[in-house]
Parts: C-alpha cells; sequence; structure tokens
C-alpha cells in the first residue's frame, strides 16, 4: 500500500504535531488518509496527551498493542477534524449511535462531518466527507486464515461462494479480502452492526 502524498489535500494543522499521519486517496467528496501504527514511544506519548478525558479512560482498558493503535488514530483523526472544522482540539468531542457508530461534536453540538477508522497490524486507514454521507472503511492484512472455509460459507453469498471455490492458495486469499473489505465497509456504512446480513451483499472486482 502506497502512502505517498496525493495532491489535492491540505495541509493538516492542529495544536499538536501528528507525522504519523499521511494523505493517501481523494475522491468524489471524500478523503483517506493512511496512519503509520508502528511501536514508536515518542509518538504514542504524544498522541495520548492530545485525547480527552474519556478517551484516555478507554485508552487505559486496553492492552499493549489495541492501545497503541486506539490512540495514534484517534489523535489523527482529531488533527484531520480540527483542520477540517477550524477548530481547537479541546472543542472536539465525540459520541456514540446505539450501534456503536461515533460521530463528532463540536461545543457539544453534532456536526455535518461523517468519518470511518480502520486498522490492521501497523497501518490504520482514516476516511472523511463533509457532506454527513454514510461512510464506511475497513483494512485487512491479507494474512492466511485457519478459518477461511468456516468464514467463507458463514459471509458469502452463493455466487461469491462459487467464485471463490475456482482459486486456490494466494489468489483465494487475495480475493476474499477484498470482498471481505467491501463487506465490513458496508456494514460500517450503515451503522447497523451485525444486524445487517452481510452474506446477501454481493461485491465484484472491478
Amino acid at each position: 500500500m502506497s502512502t505517498q502524498p496525493t495532491e489535492g489535500f491540505a495541509e493538516m494543522s492542529c495544536a499538536f504535531a501528528g507525522p504519523w499521519w499521511t494523505p493517501y486517496k481523494s475522491t468524489a467528496g471524500v478523503t483517506v488518509t493512511h496512519v503509520d501504527l508502528r511501536p514508536d514511544p515518542v509518538r504514542e506519548a504524544e498522541a495520548v496527551t492530545s485525547l480527552d478525558h474519556d478517551e484516555q479512560a478507554q485508552w487505559r482498558k486496553y492492552f499493549v498493542e489495541p492501545r497503541r493503535r486506539f490512540s495514534l488514530c484517534r489523535s489523527a483523526l482529531r488533527a484531520i477534524l480540527c483542520n477540517r472544522l477550524e477548530c481547537q482540539n479541546e472543542d472536539l468531542s465525540f459520541g456514540v449511535s446505539s450501534h456503536g457508530k461515533p460521530f463528532a461534536l463540536l461545543r457539544g453540538v453534532q456536526v455535518n462531518v461523517s468519518f470511518n477508522v480502520s486498522h490492521s497490524g501497523n497501518n490504520g486507514m482514516i476516511a472523511v466527507a463533509d457532506s454527513g454521507q454514510r461512510l464506511g472503511v475497513d483494512l485487512e492484512e491479507t494474512v492466511p486464515k485457519r478459518n477461511l472455509r468456516a468464514l467463507i460459507e458463514a459471509v458469502m453469498g452463493p455466487e461469491e461462494q462459487a467464485r471463490l471455490a475456482l482459486l486456490h492458495g494466494p489468489d483465494k486469499l487475495r480475493l476474499f479480502y477484498h470482498i471481505w473489505t467491501c463487506k465490513e465497509a458496508l456494514v460500517k456504512a450503515l451503522g447497523t452492526g451485525f444486524a445487517t446480513d452481510v452474506s446477501s451483499s454481493k461485491f465484484h472486482r472491478t
């Protein structure tokens, strides 16, 4: 995955420095940012200072790796939203919908900005749109899964299972993750959690 800056991104600014996120792509009013989640004590310490009281309490509940991913992604999200909303970090907070989907609050008032965050391994992705449209993003490391067959049967529709049955090895794994991440992103965009039957949603390689 490339993390080189993409033309058309404005320079990000906030009250704190944040060299661990990099513009990745911009399309159809949506900007996507890559977040470097590799271990780095200096970055992690700085990231935690940008979190509010509730976020720091949530951060403390995690073990080492989830704690690192949460702090680095959430602080990057804060910087990106501060830039878009032209506000100070202390003016920004977050609420959560009934299905667990977070939304941004500016001085306690919900703002018409959509965002979604995903992370896997040492990489994170943040997607943001100004229009308040439904937005979902998913990122997965392409690693072998012992229960791949069971997952295919659980989350793939008949046509998708048939396509996967024709492939083997790395090709099968790549197609599985391509479909899987599309489904995950759709569920996150809808904000309905497990109420969505992902096996009925079909996605095809373009």
